[in-house]
């Protein structure tokens, strides 16, 4: 199905998309630097392995998780964009994604619910 028809249908079905171009690499390196010229695949790729430890497509042990909210700022200057069409180069809207994670399991901190251990789990031990 092409780019367009998914986002489409998606929507009406009320599926929220994330999508990143060239590809999700771009938000990955966001983890650690700006940037914010078009780029290829590759080129992403290559960057994360001569720069950040990257092997393959395989994350470092180092990989800064938790500087994800530098990523969210590094992918929203690039801009919000619609996918209709292909987005703009670089642009991902995994931020939103990610956010959204985030606030959600805040919310069943907050709740009292921790991983693993909502409503209907077996808590297991301590």
């Amino acid at each position: 199905m092409r780019l367009e028809a998914a986002c489409d249908r998606a929507r009406a079905l009320g599926i929220g998309v994330a999508i990143s171009s060239p590809c999700f690499e771009i938000w990955l390196l966001w983890h650690y630097e700006d940037w914010a010229r078009w780029s290829d695949a590759r080129s992403l790729l290559d960057r994360l392995k001569s720069r950040h430890g990257f092997t393959g497509k395989n994350l470092p042990r180092s990989f800064p998780y938790a500087d994800y909210q530098h990523a969210v700022r590094r992918a929203e200057r690039c801009g919000p964009a619609e996918p209709v069409h292909a987005p703009p180069n670089p642009h991902s809207t995994i931020c939103v994604l990610a956010s959204g994670l985030v606030r959600d399991l805040d919310r069943g901190r907050d709740q009292g619910l921790d991983r693993g251990r909502g409503p209907g789990r077996d808590p297991g031990p301590g």
